[in-house]
């Protein structure tokens, strides 16, 4: 499992104000893990990592792997077919064959924390960070990283656009509270 929790200065500063104007935060604590889990499947969809940059292409290894999944792909004789080249020219997303780890993010919200991850996909955390075929041996090649969660040099780093979707939920639900 990967996962993160936020500890940015200025959103702990807004959810304390939040603490104080209403009793059970756990409500805009589910509304910020969804906001945040949104952003990770959005990052998904456009096949780039929290901050906009582009993830780096699949390579030739799994394209010839997802041709193989495809009826009609190759040719009797083995070779790709007119079908498979047009699929292969038009490219495959990386991280996207199956949609499972996409769809394994999840958040989980209490009274004072939320936490967003993937659940249940073991590859995670080779596909946030990377790894190489000398480290694991049982891969095809080396995987480049493609990090899907807001996590640079070992902490937690929201993109400025996701700690100001936070901020807004958070001072919406303080203005609704003291109304």
């Amino acid at each position: 499992m990967i996962s993160f929790r936020v500890q940015d200065a200025g959103v702990n500063a807004m959810l304390k104000r939040l603490q104080s104007a209403v009793g059970n935060m756990q409500p805009a604590m589910a509304e910020i893990g969804q906001a945040l889990t949104s952003n990770v499947q959005l990052g998904f969809k456009d096949s780039k990592d929290p901050w906009g940059n582009k993830w780096k292409a699949i390579g030739q290894t799994a394209v010839m792997s997802r041709l193989a999944r495809q009826s009609g792909s190759f040719k009797k004789n083995g070779k790709i077919s007119a079908k498979g080249q047009r699929m292969a020219m038009a490219g495959f997303q990386p991280l996207r064959d199956t949609g499972r780890l996409a769809n394994s993010i999840t958040s989980h919200a209490t009274n004072n924390s939320v936490e967003v991850g993937s659940a249940g996909v073991k590859y995670a955390r080779m596909h946030q960070f990377g790894g190489t075929k000398a480290a694991f041996p049982k891969l095809w090649g080396d995987i480049p990283a493609r990090p899907f969660m807001p996590i640079r040099n070992n902490r937690v780093d929201l993109p400025a656009v996701w700690q100001n979707e936070v901020i807004a939920i958070i001072q919406r639900r303080i203005a609704e509270a003291t109304r």
